[in-house]
């Protein structure tokens, strides 16, 4: 098709940008799959060259604004029906064909600087559309082995959203390369856990309270460690304990009013700035106010209870995320 002086490339094109009446409006399904194979036609045969000459051929019949607006008119026909994921790669919306014309709008881009300023525009403008099929778009590079490289860009599924950042980091950390150094087989034997584990945060977010204990499983971790800290720190300095000892004199008011201001600021670094590093400070405070007010073996009682329960919510957020 890219070779021959015939009107191929004409008739993909028309397939892909006009309206097909009137069976779209008889068979909607069957419209988008004639659309979705034109673009990737269309696609695949731009892919296969290496020169510029067919993408400027194309971009010569399409305008920027013509394609990209196919885009956004694609997502939002199925904005609200089924988003092709892995799950049911037999299902097809005008979202899934809408983001194969932007795959094929951002390659255009390339040799177009009409259309990658018209795309820039679009994302600067905050267009939904646009914007979704942007931060649903990832791209690879091939060195093949004549040491060309070549640039693989793909759609990622809704699913992989649900991927959490510990596993992330494990895979990037702990994947062991071949004897040519590639990570890629040992990767390869891993996507069918990583798979079950995304199905699996995917039917946990429909249990809210459950959902959020398990995004928590660091935050509960760093706790259970900093209880143990402080516990160790009670013991080491008060051992043997006396449950006489008192506090007073003008040294401890102002010890007081050191640690209630330390803890106002420390919440309200945690409360509107977002810095959970302010927990630690708040808790050191806390137990100082503790052993003043009580003394070292109701505080050790106390915290003993604390990391009880916290380790308790340890093990649910762990045996949760792993879909036990």
């Amino acid at each position: 098709i890219a070779n021959h002086d015939s009107n191929g490339i004409d008739i993909i094109i028309a397939l892909m940008m006009n309206d097909i009446s009137p069976l779209q409006e008889t068979n909607i399904d069957l419209v988008l799959q004639l659309k979705n194979n034109a673009s990737k036609c269309l696609l695949a045969i731009m892919e296969s060259r290496q020169d510029t000459t067919l993408a400027d051929r194309i971009t010569q019949r399409i305008q920027p604004a013509d394609l990209l607006n196919l885009c956004v008119n694609a997502y939002a026909a199925g904005r609200d029906g089924h988003i092709m994921d892995f799950e049911n790669d037999d299902t097809l919306s005008a979202t899934t064909v809408g983001h194969n014309l932007y795959i094929l709008s951002h390659q255009l881009s390339r040799h177009d600087k009409e259309l990658q300023c018209a795309m820039k525009v679009y994302l600067d403008s905050g267009d939904e559309g646009i914007l979704y099929y942007h931060q649903h778009t990832a791209q690879i590079e091939i060195v093949r082995e004549n040491r060309h490289m070549e640039q693989i860009v793909f759609p990622v599924p809704t699913i992989c959203s649900y991927l959490t950042k510990d596993s992330k980091d494990k895979v990037k950390e702990t994947v062991i390369p071949d004897n040519q150094g590639s990570k890629v087989s040992d990767f390869a034997n891993r996507v069918e856990k990583l798979f079950l584990e995304m199905k699996w945060q995917k039917n946990l977010k429909d249990r809210s309270l459950m959902y959020r204990l398990c995004q928590m499983e660091n935050v509960w971790s760093r706790a259970s460690f900093m209880l143990a800290v402080i516990i160790n720190l009670v013991v080491a300095v008060f051992y043997p304990f006396d449950t006489h000892r008192e506090f007073v004199g003008a040294a401890t008011l102002f010890f007081h009013l050191w640690t209630c201001l330390t803890m106002l600021a420390c919440f309200l670094s945690l409360v509107r700035f977002r810095r959970y590093a302010s927990v630690y400070p708040f808790l050191f405070c806390f137990m100082a106010e503790m052993i003043i007010h009580l003394d070292e073996t109701k505080t050790l009682l106390l915290l003993a209870v604390a990391q009880l329960l916290n380790r308790c919510l340890c093990v649910i957020a762990f045996l949760g995320n792993h879909g036990f």
